[in-house]
Parts: structure tokens; C-alpha cells; sequence
């Protein structure tokens, strides 16, 4: 006979049934939870802006007198972190740079530095609590100890760091000389304030910030440094006649260097009186006026650049007396014109052949470094004259300075001149621009070939030239023959006057080489 299953069984089974169900489902929810874990970890994690630098600054050890209890701290964002620093020391015998070094801790900072001891400062550095949750330290984050790599060490949850710094003491040395750069004052224009400074005993022996003010004093009055009546110039004041100048220069020592007696300063080379300094201060500073400039006793310079222009009548036209000009580019062909230099460049052609010419430029040895030192670009002014082509080529100038002896009994003098180089036009994704071209090696002049057609007309295709335009000299001249006297091909005439008809809708050759405070670099 057939058993039937007890209603109680069947209860029970659908019972069992419905358990295993809600337990896989509450550990697919917590699978889901824990999966999402990690996501909410990072995600909390990049909410929150990195601390990119932090700085500390305190007083190296010097043998002889304590340990520095005051540091001073900056951080990028501001005022969000702040330190305890701590004292560390072992005798230098002792030191391996291993873990195991019986590093001492320092206690109140009073003992006297020794050579015998190496030094450890200890940072421990923490994210302000009101911060916490905004910004992290990063692993790779610029740490320094008085403008030094430091070791760091960043927590887990990235709120706090520890930076450590290895010291020697030493013994502070003293400043021989120190010699300054600036441009010197010239009439009309504005005081530099963008001092250069050196020290050689050693280099690098001043801390790297410093301050400079520029005074005036009437003529009418004696030209003491020690004059009580000098008054400080503002900085969009002009030097003008009546006055004298001086530079007066703050600057500290750095704190294992210091001043003295025989400290000596120089500007631009020229020995100025000894510093003020404070004896009793081993990093003291000067403050002071060191030389007197009198405007009207700068030293103008002229150098001179040949060049010439070839006239090429292209038919049977004859030109009349025709005038080109010469202008100063910057390295995209943009007109440049630099403050204190004058510039003087033209030459008048009358008919066919080659005329002669030279390009002036005057100014002081500050304004004619400020225009040469790293070069300037030349090339003719495109005066758009009917039926003329003219030589788009350009040049680079550079100023060269040697000494030589004006006589067998006069001291040496510095003697100025111009290097001349021709240029490459280079195509580039960002455009064109020259190159100078060192591998030809310097010129005596530059040269442009300009072509008189009396019909345009009669200028044929088959004129161009199969040269390359594309690696061709963008001075116009072949680095082939006698440098001394650069000559042109028969046939570049023609092909230039084509080339220039072709590329007309384009413009002038853009370039690179930059000039300084660009308006219209026509010479006068």
C-alpha cells in the first residue's frame, strides 16, 4: 500500500527550503558590501587635496656654540601642517648608517657642537586636526631641510610624516669678496633691479635672498657714500642729469659664513668701499651704498656690420636710384626694436651691380649685450616698390668682445665687434623659423640680391630653380667658395624673384630667435 508523506514533513521541507534561500541572499548582500569597500576607500581618499611641498628652515650646527631650538616651516597650501623637531647625536666613530647606530637623543639643546659627533634633526610633522580629511601628505612630496632633500617618512592614513636631515658641524668661514652684476644707470632709462651676485670664498656662501635700493644725490652736493643727504629713487623714476647714483645692496651671510674687515665688494668688476657688517653677529649682513655711477659718463659703443645688395635687372627694364633698408627680426620675422640702441642700415642702388653698405648700431655695452649676446636677426625691408623682388634672406648678429692694446703705453681696452652668420629656414608643426646655420661658420658681410623686372609679366615657370626651398641658407648665400667675399650662383637670382612671386600670398618668413620689447625694428 502507498505511504503518504505527514503534512508536517511537507511543512518542514518548504521550511528548510525558504532558510537557504535568505541566507544566500543576506551573503550576496554582504558580498556586495565588501566589494564595495575598497571603491569607498579610494574614492574618500582622492576627495581629499595633496600637501606638495613642505619646507624647514633652521640653523645648521656649529662647532662651539648649541643646538638651534627655532625652525621656521612653509607648506603648499599654507598653515596646513605643523612640527615638533627633536635633536639626535652619535659619535661620528659610531656611525654606520644602519639601523642599529646608538643614536642619543639631545635633551634641551644646550650642548656644544663638536666635530667629533655627527647631528640628526628630527621632524615630526602633522596635519593640522581642523585639516585632517581635507588634505594628505604624499609619498613623493617635496621635502627639504634648509633647502635640501631630506629623508621622509609618510604615515599609512598620509596625516603625518616624519623628516629627518643629517648634519656635521662646522666651522664658519669667512667672505673674501663678493662681486655684483647689474646694469649700470644710463639717461632716460629706469634702475635695474635684477642683481646678480657671486661670492668666491666659497661659491654659494650667501643665503639665496637679498635686497637692493638705488639713491640719488645733486651734484651740487659732495659725492660721499657716507653723504646723509643721499634719497631713495622710486622704481619708475629715470636717471636725469644732476644727480649721482648708487646702488645700495642688503644681503646676509648664510650661518656657517661670515663678513669681516677684509671682505671685499665689487660692482661690475669695480672695487666699491668695504661692507658694514656686525662684528659680533657671525651671519650678519651689510647694508650700504657701494659705488657712484655719474650718467653722463657711460661709454657709448658703435659696431658696424657690412653688408650689400645686388641689383639684377630681370629684362630689358633699367631701374632708377632706388633705397633699401635693413631691419632687426626676431627669429619668426616679427619686427623687434630694443630700448638704447640706436640702429642705422640702408644703401642706394642705381642701376644694375652690387653697392656697398654698412649696418651702425650705437648704444652702451649694457643695451648692446642686452641686443647681441644671444643674437638678433636681420633682413631687408619689404617696401612692397612696383616691380622689385626683394631678397628675403636673413642673417643672425652676435657681439663679440675681445681686449686689445690701443698703444704700446695706454692699458688694455675691451674692443667690440659683430659676428655674422647666415640662417636656415626650418618648418616645424608649431611653424617656421630660423636657425643660424653655425656649421658655415661666420661671414665678413651679408649680401641680398634684389630683381628688377620692368613687365612681371615675363618671369616664365620654367625659370624656377630645382633647388630645395626647404634646406636652402636663409641668408641667401651658398656656404660654398671664398666666405670672405659670399658669392650667389648665376641662376639664384632668377629662381629667388620666382620663389618670392609663389610664395607672396604666404608672407615673410616667420622665425625664432627672440628679440626684447618687439615694436618696429625699421633702422633709422
Amino acid at each position: 500500500m502507498e505511504k503518504t508523506t505527514p503534512r508536517r514533513f511537507l511543512r518542514g521541507r518548504k521550511r528548510g527550503s525558504m532558510m537557504k534561500k535568505r541566507f544566500f541572499s543576506l551573503l550576496l548582500c554582504l558580498c556586495m558590501v565588501l566589494a564595495l569597500c575598497p571603491v569607498t576607500a579610494f574614492a574618500e581618499g582622492e576627495s581629499r587635496e595633496p600637501i606638495t611641498e613642505i619646507s624647514i628652515e633652521i640653523q645648521s650646527p656649529i662647532i662651539g656654540e648649541t643646538l638651534a631650538g627655532g625652525w621656521s616651516m612653509s607648506s603648499n597650501p599654507v598653515s596646513t601642517i605643523g612640527t615638533t623637531i627633536a635633536w639626535m647625536q652619535i659619535l661620528k666613530t659610531d656611525y654606520t648608517g644602519g639601523e642599529d647606530d646608538p643614536w642619543q637623543l639631545v635633551w634641551g639643546f644646550t650642548p656644544t657642537c663638536s666635530e667629533d659627533y655627527y647631528y640628526m634633526l628630527v621632524c615630526n610633522v602633522k596635519i593640522y586636526e581642523r585639516f585632517v580629511g581635507t588634505y594628505f601628505i604624499p609619498d613623493d612630496i617635496d621635502a627639504t631641510i634648509n633647502g635640501k632633500k631630506c629623508d621622509i617618512e609618510v604615515a599609512a592614513d598620509g596625516n603625518s610624516c616624519t623628516m629627518t636631515y643629517l648634519f656635521e658641524a662646522k666651522t664658519p668661514q669667512p667672505i673674501s669678496s663678493i662681486d655684483f652684476s647689474l646694469e649700470e644707470p644710463a639717461l632716460g632709462k629706469t634702475p635695474d633691479y635684477n642683481v646678480m651676485i657671486t661670492a668666491d670664498s666659497p661659491q654659494y656662501s650667501l643665503e639665496p635672498y637679498w635686497d637692493i635700493g638705488w639713491y640719488k644725490l645733486p651734484k651740487n652736493l659732495s659725492p660721499d657714500l657716507d653723504n646723509t643727504a643721499w634719497e631713495e629713487m622710486g622704481e619708475d623714476e629715470v636717471f636725469t642729469e644732476g644727480y649721482y647714483y648708487a646702488a645700495g645692496i642688503w644681503f646676509y651671510a648664510n650661518d656657517t659664513h661670515y663678513f669681516n674687515a677684509n671682505t671685499l665688494l665689487k660692482l661690475n668688476g669695480k672695487a666699491g668701499r668695504n661692507p658694514d657688517y656686525l662684528e659680533d653677529d657671525a651671519s650678519s649682513y651689510f647694508a650700504g651704498l657701494i659705488t657712484i655711477f655719474d650718467p653722463l659718463e657711460t661709454d657709448y659703443y658703435t659696431v658696424t656690420a657690412s653688408f650689400s645688395v645686388t641689383v639684377e635687372p630681370f629684362d630689358r627694364g633699367e631701374p632708377g636710384e632706388t633705397t633699401f633698408e635693413l631691419e632687426t627680426v626676431n627669429g619668426r620675422g616679427e619686427p623687434v626694436e630694443f630700448d638704447g640702441v640706436k640702429v642705422t642700415a640702408s644703401v642706394t642702388t642705381d642701376g644694375a651691380g652690387t653697392y656697398p653698405s654698412t649696418m651702425s648700431i650705437s648704444g652702451s655695452i649694457e643695451d648692446l649685450r642686452d641686443m647681441l649676446s644671444e643674437g638678433v636677426y636681420v633682413r631687408q625691408v619689404n617696401e612692397g616698390k612696383a616691380n622689385w623682388n626683394y631678397d628675403d634672406g636673413v642673417w643672425a648678429l652676435f657681439l663679440k668682445e675681445g681686449i686689445v692694446a690701443l698703444d704700446a703705453d695706454d692699458d688694455a681696452a675691451p674692443a667690440y665687434s659683430i659676428l655674422i652668420f647666415p640662417t636656415i629656414l626650418e618648418e616645424t608643426e608649431n611653424g617656421e623659423y630660423y636657425e643660424v646655420d653655425w656649421d658655415a661658420g661666420s661671414f665678413s658681410q651679408m649680401s641680398f640680391i634684389n630683381t628688377y623686372a620692368s613687365n612681371q609679366t615675363h618671369i616664365r615657370a620654367e625659370d624656377l630653380s630645382d633647388e630645395d626651398e626647404s634646406t636652402k641658407q636663409a641668408g641667401g648665400n651658398s656656404s660654398s667658395g671664398d666666405k670672405s667675399n659670399p658669392q650667389t650662383g648665376d641662376g639664384n637670382g632668377l629662381a629667388l624673384c620666382a620663389a618670392l612671386i609663389a610664395v607672396s600670398a604666404a608672407g615673410m618668413a616667420t622665425a625664432r630667435l627672440s628679440g626684447k620689447r618687439g615694436k618696429n625694428g625699421r633702422a633709422k
